[in-house]
């Protein structure tokens, strides 16, 4: 796959789903591009798990959230790749590590945020 956010990825896959908005920041998308390169397997968000528009966020009273900075990801990816993907951000310099497991969903989060002093902090792991 051809995108215009670089080699592997496009806007149509990080659009924020109540815009279409998609302000996704050139180094985050560097850095996941060298991931998606490493990894060798293809991803992309999962529906609204790539930007975020600051209405949307406010809806859903998510205010410092990274997608709103356009430096996070919720991938579309088989859990059986989860450990090497996590590992490569490592490597890769990403700060926020979230882990969803509710209800039988399993989801993981990415980004390359910075510290918010008392409200959102770097490096961290969190679940969710």
């Amino acid at each position: 796959m051809m995108g215009d956010l670089s080699r592997n990825f496009s806007k149509a896959e990080f659009a924020c789903p109540c815009c279409g908005q998609a302000n996704m920041d050139d180094d985050f998308i560097l850095r996941l591009q060298l991931v998606r390169t490493d990894l060798g397997v293809p991803f992309s968000p999962v529906r609204g798990g790539g930007y975020r528009c600051a209405l949307y966020l406010r809806e859903t009273n998510n205010e410092y959230s990274a997608h709103g900075e356009g430096k996070a990801i919720d991938p579309d990816l088989d859990r059986r790749h989860y450990h090497a993907f996590m590992r490569l951000c490592l490597r890769y310099g990403f700060t926020g590590f979230g882990m969803k497991q509710k209800s039988g969903q399993f989801q993981i989060h990415v980004d390359t945020a910075q510290e918010i002093p008392g409200k959102r902090p770097r490096p961290w792991a969190w679940t969710y």
